[in-house]
């Protein structure tokens, strides 16, 4: 089955997304658009009615220009039509008075006075005209040149009078019948009377300035400024007409909109200007009203999307709640349906309570009805750790044993029992959700840290309930596993032999077996090494047919007939010949292999005999050598009467002699003699090592995951006193004896930091004693001691026996300060410089 996760159901329910968020999602780019839209089209509103600001003042400009321009058209008309009176054919002074009086006045607009001039320039006759404005003597002002010159109408510079009113003279010639010019007849009109005859010089909210053709602004809004003076910015003058400029006014005067216009009969450029900020400040006010109703219906509707949003997430919440409700409990039955063992059980719970809540930390209690201690498991940093504790010690597990509700309380109750779970810290926003869960075989409970979101949810409290019970029947089936491997272990380390050569036996040794995975059955497979003699020692690695009592019957017997056959000083042939004899009376040993050697240590000789059993290697100084002429047939099928062959070597010392079983190099992908190829490589990798660091070598590099056959390995090594290295195996009650030949070794090879070395390897087993206490603890102390120049790489381990209290691996490691656990035990490496 593939395993699932909780993220993946939490993935699953995301595909179906809230639909509230779509409510939302669409709500939101809603706004977007309206608000994008309403702010464009307001932004155009905007525009426009800048535009149409800058149309007003041109528009201003325009129409004060074509006003002034039709004005003085006007004047210029009524006084040509006047200069046609036969009066002006041949002037004379006394007949010129009663017309020029008739023109002078408001009521035709020449208020500034009239006169004539003949065509000298020399004024002859005139009506209350300033003689600053009009001297007697004309032919040095611009207007008179230009119409004695051109005899054409002209409007010429306005003057300021001492009085201090301007005057515009307009001026027109006279001709005589025949068409010669007599003269010129001059009229003056005021500038204080032109906003009343043109209104389009003061419009209401624009500035109209008027700069005649001397370049002197001469009337403000229609009005004439105190004194005649030019403009501050001439650029604008030289502008062409319906011309819009943003800047500068007349005045210099920043921030302004001015829009420049022509009066070409009176050489006028007009110039309407406005602030622009005041021009733009209606605009502004209905943007900002525009954008202000639109933000209001957004937010109307928005609300609106939010209000059925939350809605419709509250329904969907559940269903996602719901999903992933089934999809931790599914994913927990399937966690747990793959565990083989307890602590693989609790390491499945503790994942998937980890994944769910979110938990800092997961503690599980198991209670079995044989024992009276609680074996506790911890997700520590190093993985699942496990340790017993008393089930009547007060704790938050041992009151969640007796609670039908789960419990809900502060970290540090979690925290200061089981010491593994440091990486909690109280906190008032953190807590623990404690309950129990009952099944046929066990009964236990389960206790989460959660470090965010305390107290629980009620629908989390829920889930926490339902998912407990779940872990009663899985642990159970556990409980009756192991209890089945143990005793099945049991027998077979009762069948196995323990190391009876002694410490002073000048061969360092090393024997491991490694049970099939998951098989609570006893194997066949099996090993025996003991001292035919004084001098002798026998070795033997062997596998029985099949698994179960018949072959641990087998086993037994068949080791008891090898011993026996040696002992009584057969050759190793001769000893398999006697034990192929037997096997028609050993029910279940037809067909099994059996590799023996003899040594002798006396000179390393060494003689073989095999029954169909996988070859021998030896690690020598040239290399690693397969003893392939080792085959023969397996017990019981080989003819009676013809003797085995058998095989001699030679093993000098620091030469090693390994013997191993089929479940060491098997592989179903390959055939055996590449996995006897690999075997040797390992060993030619590591020959330098000691051997029991090459023991474990040899099971850690050939490991194959989930191993369907047991291993049996047996790795010998003569010496020459005293050794290159030191390894020692006794039992823990006679740790003195290893530790004595611990000293005399150091001190006969001279090693640097012996005192320090045997001192802290005495401190490491002492601490093993101490954890033991006065519990009747079995097991065999491991020293292997590897010096490499000034350096001094010890390994300690502690080989337990069957039956050792539960949690006391845990409890050394704790007391050592470091260390691993390994198939055998603890073990503690370190080195000394």
């Amino acid at each position: 089955m593939t395993e699932r996760s909780v993220d993946r159901w939490l993935a699953q329910a995301a595909r179906s997304p809230f639909p509230g968020g779509r409510v939302i999602l669409l709500a939101v780019l809603f706004g977007v658009v309206l608000c994008a839209l309403g702010g464009f089209l307001a932004w155009r509103s905007y525009q426009s009615r800048v535009e149409q600001a800058e149309s007003r003042i041109a528009t201003a400009a325009a129409e004060a220009a074509r006003a002034s321009e039709q004005f003085f058209s006007d004047r210029i008309a009524v006084l040509e039509v006047v200069t046609d009176m036969p009066v002006f054919d041949e002037p004379e002074p006394a007949d010129l008075g009663p017309v020029l009086q008739a023109l002078d006045g408001q009521d035709l607009g020449f208020d500034g006075g009239v006169g004539w001039a003949d065509e000298t320039g020399e004024l002859v006759v005139s009506t209350s005209l300033d003689e600053v404005l009009l001297p007697f003597d004309l032919s040095g002002r611009d207007y008179a040149t230009v119409v004695l010159e051109s005899r054409l109408p002209f409007v010429g510079a306005a003057r300021q009078s001492s009085s201090g009113s301007t005057v515009i003279p307009v001026a027109v010639p006279t001709f005589a019948d025949n068409g010669e010019l007599t003269g010129m007849l001059v009229a003056g009109i005021r500038s204080e009377t032109l906003a009343q005859d043109i209104p389009a010089l003061a419009p209401v909210s624009i500035d109209v300035r008027v700069v005649d053709r001397s370049g002197e602004m001469v009337l403000v809004n229609g009005a004439p400024p105190e004194v005649l003076g030019p403009p501050v910015n001439h650029d604008l003058l030289s502008e062409e007409p319906g011309t819009i400029v943003v800047g500068e006014g007349l005045r210099g005067d920043t921030g302004r909109i001015a829009a420049v216009e022509r009066a070409d009969s009176a050489g006028w450029v007009v110039v309407a200007e406005q602030s622009r900020a005041l021009a733009l400040q209606n605009a502004r006010s209905r943007l900002i009203g525009e954008l202000a109703v639109l933000a209001a219906f957004t937010l109307v509707t928005l609300g609106a999307a939010l209000y059925a949003a939350q809605r419709l997430d509250d329904s969907h919440r559940e269903m996602i709640r719901g999903a992933r409700d089934l999809g931790a409990m599914e994913v927990l039955s399937e966690r747990l349906s793959t565990a083989t063992d307890t602590r693989s059980i609790a390491g499945a719970a503790i994942g998937v309570y980890r994944e769910v809540f979110e938990a800092g930390a997961v503690v599980v209690g198991l209670v079995s009805k044989e024992r009276a201690e609680m074996r506790v498991f911890v997700d520590a940093s190093t993985g699942t750790a496990e340790y017993a504790v008393p089930v009547d010690q007060p704790s938050i597990l041992s009151d969640a044993l007796e609670s039908d509700e789960p419990l809900v309380t502060d970290a540090r109750t979690l925290a200061e029992l089981y010491p593994d779970t440091e990486q909690i810290e109280a906190d008032p926003d953190s807590g623990v959700i404690a309950g129990r869960f009952v099944g046929a075989e066990a009964t236990g409970a389960i206790g989460i840290y959660l470090r965010k979101d305390f107290p629980p949810a009620e629908a989390d409290l829920e889930l926490f309930e339902a998912m407990a019970p779940m872990l009663g029947d899985p642990f159970g089936r556990a409980e009756v596993a192991e209890r089945e491997r143990h005793a099945s272990r049991t027998f077979q380390d009762a069948l196995l032999p323990q190391d009876s050569l002694g410490i002073d036996v000048p061969l360092q040794r090393a024997v491991r077996y490694q049970a099939a995975v998951g098989d609570v059955e006893v194997g066949g497979d099996w090993y025996d090494l003991w001292m035919i003699d004084d001098h002798r020692v026998g070795i033997v690695v062997g596998d029985v047919v099949g698994r179960g009592v018949v072959a641990a019957a087998a086993m037994g017997q068949l080791r008891s007939a090898v011993r026996a056959a040696v002992g009584a000083a057969m050759t190793p042939t001769d000893a398999l010949g006697y034990v192929d004899a037997l096997t028609r009376q050993i029910t279940g040993s037809a067909g099994a292999t059996v590799v023996l050697g003899v040594l002798d240590l006396r000179n390393g000789s060494v003689r073989l005999a095999s029954a169909g059993h996988l070859p021998p290697l030896v690690v020598e100084k040239e290399g690693v050598r397969v003893l392939w002429d080792m085959s023969g047939t397996p017990l019981g099928f080989f003819p009676s009467g013809i003797s085995r062959r058998g095989m001699a070597l030679k093993l000098e010392p620091e030469d090693t002699l390994v013997l191993y079983s089929d479940g060491l190099i098997e592989r179903r992908d390959e055939v055996i003699d590449e996995g006897i190829a690999r075997a040797a490589k390992v060993l030619e990798q590591h020959s330098d090592h000691p051997v029991e660091a090459l023991a474990d070598a040899m099971l850690d590099q050939m490991a194959i995951p989930d191993n369907p056959d047991d291993v049996a390995l047996v790795v010998v090594r003569p010496v020459t006193k005293p050794p290159r290295h030191f390894t020692g195996v006794v039992s823990l009650g006679e740790f003195d004896r290893l530790h004595a030949s611990l000293v005399a070794w150091l001190e006969e090879t001279r090693q640097p930091h012996a005192e320090e070395t045997a001192d802290r390897v005495e401190e490491t087993v002492t601490t093993i004693l101490g954890v033991a206490g006065g519990q009747q603890v079995q097991g065999d102390v491991m020293v292997e001691v590897d010096p490499d120049g000034e350096r001094m790489s010890v390994v300690v381990e502690f080989r337990k026996r069957p039956g050792p209290p539960a949690g006391l691996e845990r409890r050394i490691l704790r007391a050592w300060g470091g260390g691993e656990v390994t198939t055998r035990g603890p073990r503690l490496s370190f080195v000394v410089d």
